[in-house]
């Protein structure tokens, strides 16, 4: 923990501002436990949830 993320979270909140821009907004995989836990410190909310759902296509050559 050498403190990069929150420095580059920091550059970013200032870009933000500066831009006049009141709403950061990002993602990260759901069992990515440590950047849930690093985004809460940073003062994130949960807000909205995504889900998907895969799809696999089989071919299937008859042959007579």
């Amino acid at each position: 923990s050498r403190g990069y993320g929150s420095h580059l979270m920091n550059y970013i909140y200032g870009i933000a501002k500066s831009e006049g821009i009141d709403l950061v907004e990002l993602d990260y995989w759901v069992n990515n436990e440590r950047a849930k836990n690093f985004y809460k410190k940073q003062g994130f909310m949960g807000y909205r949830e995504s889900v998907y759902k895969k799809f696999w296509i089989y071919l299937v050559q008859l042959t007579g």
